[in-house]
């Protein structure tokens, strides 16, 4: 069985043996799989998108036939991700961060001097909470592929809290 990040892989099966036929059939799974050489005990199959597949290779001879099944897991590779451009915050505990939206987009705190909360974890352009005097670093990651690494990018939010000379005195 194959696990396949991408849309392409090939194949491989025992080779038929003299007076022998063999042939690769699809039997389950979405439509659209291209398989290059049918007859071919190694092959390359390509156009998989998401789903799970399944492919027989049958070897006959007369009336005696023989076949295995191969499946094949497909993921197509997560979109590539822009977490946007450094955040300079004055006098203010809270600001929005301004992502490139995809399907599958998590928000995580890598850094930073304490916890601030999100609007949403799921949002490319959540309202990030209770921030306090420093610096973070978010990370914004693609997780929509089932079989292949996510992909990520990271944004800076720089806090300085408003100038406060204290109460007037006299």
């Amino acid at each position: 069985d194959v696990i396949l990040c991408g849309n392409v892989t090939t194949i491989t099966a025992n080779a038929a043996g003299s007076g022998e036929t063999g042939i690769w059939t699809q039997v389950m799974g979405p439509a659209g799989p291209l398989i290059q050489s049918k007859t071919s005990n190694s092959t390359q199959i390509t156009n998989f998108v998401n789903g799970t597949y399944s492919f027989s290779w049958t070897i006959s001879n007369g009336s005696c036939i023989s076949s295995d099944t191969v499946t094949i897991s497909a993921s197509e590779p997560p979109s590539t991700v822009e977490a946007g451009d450094t955040i300079n915050v004055c006098g203010t505990s809270s600001t929005q961060l301004n992502a490139t939206p995809v399907t599958g987009g998590v928000w995580t705190l890598i850094s930073g001097p304490n916890f601030p909360t999100f609007s949403s974890l799921t949002a490319a352009n959540a309202t990030v909470y209770n921030l306090v005097m420093g610096q973070y670093k978010f990370k914004w990651s693609n997780t929509s592929s089932a079989f292949c690494p996510s992909t990520w990018d990271s944004v800076v939010v720089n806090v300085v809290p408003a100038a406060n000379a204290g109460n007037d005195q006299s």
